[in-house]
């Protein structure tokens, strides 16, 4: 381990003197899953790996942050970073602050939580407008959650099988169908969205660690159930004369398979953060949101198209 580890409040007050910076520096009280937080006086926000393998996540979040910089997307800005260790210090993103509440902290079943997703999915479509390819990002492609459907079985066989079609046929025909990979978040889910103070709106979208050059559709992956319709109208309020037919379809095979990924991985965390749990009556029921999701989804699309 360098000098630059562990990461504590000591570390955060190098950086921020090595910066110049004034005012008090005090630990956030909740991180991410890779990276301490600090505030930093009263209008920034730092944020430092928490090890060394979390390093490639700052590379990654400089490199998407600097790309997307006056694009009119609603994220806080980046006024300052390093991705390489030096002199003792580890590497770092400074942010403005964004006053705000995270969208977790909020009753999913309200009117101004249902708003603030329908405002994410619009961004998450004006994202994909920009057009933005960034070479030096890893690339995600579409892969059945193989691994993951076993280990599901031996949790609860029922349905299993049903749900492994389901997911054929919806990857039969989204997959194939052609679509220009872009920069995408890849990790659009309600604690890494702020919402206003008073909840009147989206404040901003964080933490781009984890972006991705991939199919946009990758997009709709880290929404719960009851959330992700109202991510879709934002979505086709902004592109549903630029996408084909079966991007729905999709959509929801993402979105299948970081469920199943959830269900598997048993996180107490994912669920407190992200508004989700596996179902209760297990796969069957699982299978029934999809249904319901994959005609809300259709219809959608189709009315979009129709009324332009």
């Amino acid at each position: 381990m360098t000098a630059s580890w562990p990461i504590d409040l000591e570390a955060a007050q190098r950086v921020a003197n090595k910066l110049g910076l004034s005012g008090d520096v005090t630990p956030l009280a909740s991180n991410g899953m890779v990276n301490a937080c600090y505030r930093v006086g009263l209008n920034m926000v730092l944020r430092l790996p928490l090890d060394e393998e979390a390093v490639e996540c700052i590379h990654i979040e400089i490199l998407a942050s600097r790309a997307i910089e006056g694009q009119g997307l609603q994220t806080p800005r980046l006024l300052a970073a390093a991705s390489e260790v030096g002199n003792g210090l580890p590497p770092y993103t400074l942010y403005e602050w964004v006053e705000g509440v995270r969208l977790s902290e909020l009753d999913p079943n309200s009117v101004e939580a249902q708003q603030v997703v329908f405002e994410v999915g619009a961004e998450a479509a004006k994202l994909r407008r920009l057009g933005l390819v960034l070479p030096d990002l890893p690339r995600d492609v579409y892969r059945p959650p193989v691994n993951e459907l076993k280990d599901l079985a031996r949790q609860d066989l029922t349905g299993i099988d049903a749900l492994r079609r389901k997911l054929d046929m919806l990857a039969a025909d989204a997959i194939a169908t052609a679509c220009p990979e872009r920069l995408i978040h890849n990790d659009l889910h309600p604690w890494n969205v702020i919402v206003r103070q008073d909840g009147s709106g989206l404040a901003g979208i964080l933490d781009w660690g984890d972006a991705r050059t991939a199919r946009p559709a990758a997009e709709f992956q880290a929404f719960p159930a009851q959330m992700l319709s109202h991510f879709f109208r934002g979505y086709l309020s902004q592109l549903w004369q630029d996408i084909p037919s079966s991007f729905y379809k999709e959509a929801l095979c993402h979105w299948i398979c970081k469920a199943v990924w959830e269900a598997v991985a048993l996180d107490e965390a994912i669920y407190e953060r992200n508004w989700w749990a596996w179902p209760q009556g297990g796969i069957q029921e699982f299978l029934g949101q999809v249904d319901s999701l994959e005609a809300h989804f259709g219809a959608m699309q189709s009315n979009a198209a129709q009324t332009g």
